[in-house]
This record gives structure tokens, C-alpha cells and sequence, in this order.
């Protein structure tokens, strides 16, 4: 069936694909990337938000730290340091970290 259109009406065919890159091309536009803010990702009166804060006053930050924040009711459960283990694992496969 697709292929009775593309022969049978090729301005169509064309035209619909222009609108479907036209579609892609703005909403590509649309992305924004950047760096994350903590305060979008806490509110400001969490208690790790306030710690970072501290943290970020006394020793202060470069733009290439990463902090890793895990929040968990007991952060020295099994299941806390396995994920910590698999995510030290695939860190040591990306260059420069």
C-alpha cells in the first residue's frame, strides 16, 4: 500500500515527509541542556539540600565535582552498598573519572 502512494502521488509523499522532519527539527530546537541546580532538585529546607550547602561553604566547588546524593532510611543497608559497588563499576570504564 505504501508503495502504490509513493508512486502514485510523489508530491505527496515528499510533502509529507518534509512536515514530519519539519515536526522533528522543531522540537529538537526546543531542548535545552545545561547543568542541574540542586535547589531544582530539593526543596530548600531538606535536610540534605542544607547539608550540601554546608559542605559547598566550607570547602567550596569546581565545576568538574560530582556528588552522588543517597537518600535512604538507612544508608548502610546491603542494598545501598551493592548499588554504590555497580555504580563505582561503571564509572571506572568512563575516561577521565
Amino acid at each position: 500500500m505504501f508503495e502504490r502512494l509513493v508512486v502514485n502521488r510523489p508530491l505527496f509523499t515528499i510533502l509529507l515527509i518534509s512536515v514530519i522532519i519539519s515536526f522533528f527539527l522543531i522540537s529538537a530546537s526546543n531542548l535545552k541542556f545545561g547543568s542541574a541546580e540542586y535547589s531544582d532538585s530539593f526543596p530548600p529546607w531538606d535536610e540534605i539540600y542544607l547539608k550540601y550547602e554546608l559542605y559547598y561553604k566550607d570547602f567550596g566547588l569546581a565545576p568538574e565535582n560530582v556528588y552522588v546524593f543517597v537518600k535512604s532510611d538507612d544508608v548502610l543497608t546491603r542494598d545501598v552498598f551493592d548499588y554504590m559497588l555497580s555504580l563505582q563499576n561503571a564509572l571506572e570504564h568512563i575516561n577521565g573519572v
